[in-house]
């Protein structure tokens, strides 16, 4: 055999280009075939509603004390009250979750608060010991502390002793509940500006566009308009709260609209925004996504799922996975599903 070998080396080689020649050529076909049969370039493009649509797809899923704690949270967000937040009635973990990330991840856009401390009557930051504040399934967190990017006390640390019990809450709550003008002004422009932005990017749509022909203009909107960023580099240097504010927050929320510089999650959040504005229902979908080798690397990532005759698509918005998708951005449910790994807490197509 080995002489066999040595004597048609040239013809084995051959065979090996001629070889790899062909799975590139089935490669390339598949990859054509892919983007001909894409959802992209197959779904239908309606007409949009003539109304705007209010996303309330997380708010619905609430459970009527996990909507009392909602209403909580979003009376404290509206009114700029930062500090500590008191629920009508203690929750779970998982109604907690629930709560404040239907408020995260709703039709408003809270990007200068952030709710965390979920604590017992007794003060007792039940997050502290919990990796997973989901595992807490008695109904033992009565409050939680609200931050607020324009509060005095935004960068003040908390006490926590090694029971997980906050020991200077009482030295918090004022300075987390004072406003910081300065900081207040600089909130109020951003959310004027943002407006102002989203507002002008509908109005300049052409009228007859239909469903898919107006994702797509938005889209295209994002891609000149909008810097993507990634969260790992501009977490580096952060020492106070305030720079979680500026350096993630305010790329991640409706606010990246404003400050033009954006992370994967606020290309989604604008999407689904600018449809539910332009009469396309929609809803942002947060999840894991696993890419590499057999899933083998994963990181948390958002979908903006609109909804088309009925039907569920799901919109890569930034295209920061558009090489695995060839270069498409728009995935049926199932193929999403493929993808990410959904969010256990809410409920998703027909889960």
């Amino acid at each position: 055999m080995k002489n066999w070998v040595k004597g048609h080396k040239k013809i084995l080689i051959l065979c090996g280009i001629a070889l790899a020649a062909l799975i590139a050529l089935l490669a390339v076909w598949q990859r054509q075939e892919f983007k001909k049969n894409s959802i992209g370039n197959t779904m239908p493009n309606p007409p949009r509603s003539e109304e705007p649509f209010i996303d309330t797809f997380y708010l619905d899923q609430l459970t009527e004390r996990e909507k009392e704690a909602y209403d909580a949270l979003k009376t404290a967000l509206d009114e700029y009250k930062g500090g500590e937040v008191i629920f009508p009635e203690p929750l779970t973990g998982l109604e907690f979750t629930r709560a404040y990330n239907a408020l995260e991840y709703g039709a408003d856009d809270y990007f200068y608060g952030m709710i965390g401390i979920p604590m017992t009557e007794e003060d007792q930051n039940l997050a502290y010991k919990n990796d997973d504040i989901q595992l807490v399934e008695d109904p033992l967190i009565q409050k939680c502390l609200l931050f607020l990017y324009c509060s005095e006390g935004v960068d003040i640390n908390g006490s926590i002793d090694e029971d997980g019990y906050v020991t200077n809450l009482e030295e918090l709550k004022d300075p987390l509940a004072a406003i910081n003008e300065e900081r207040m002004a600089e909130v109020q422009n951003i959310q004027e500006e943002r407006d102002a932005v989203l507002n002008q990017v509908v109005a300049d749509m052409p009228a007859e566009y239909g469903a898919k022909e107006a994702i797509d203009y938005f889209l295209g909107w994002m891609d000149e308009n909008l810097i993507l960023q990634q969260p790992s580099e501009q977490s580096q240097g952060i020492t106070a709260m305030s720079d979680f504010f500026t350096n993630l927050n305010f790329k991640s929320h409706l606010s990246c609209a404003a400050v033009k510089n954006a992370f994967a999650s606020g290309y989604g959040r604008v999407l689904s925004d600018l449809c539910n504005r332009a009469g396309i229902r929609s809803h942002v979908v947060m999840g894991v996504w696993s890419s590499g080798f057999m899933g083998s690397s994963q990181e948390s990532y958002m979908l903006t799922c609109v909804e088309i005759e009925g039907e569920p698509i799901y919109v890569d918005a930034s295209g920061s996975h558009k090489k695995q998708l060839l270069d498409q951005r728009y995935i049926t449910e199932e193929g999403a599903m493929n993808w990410m790994d959904f969010v256990d807490y809410f409920t998703y197509g027909e889960e």
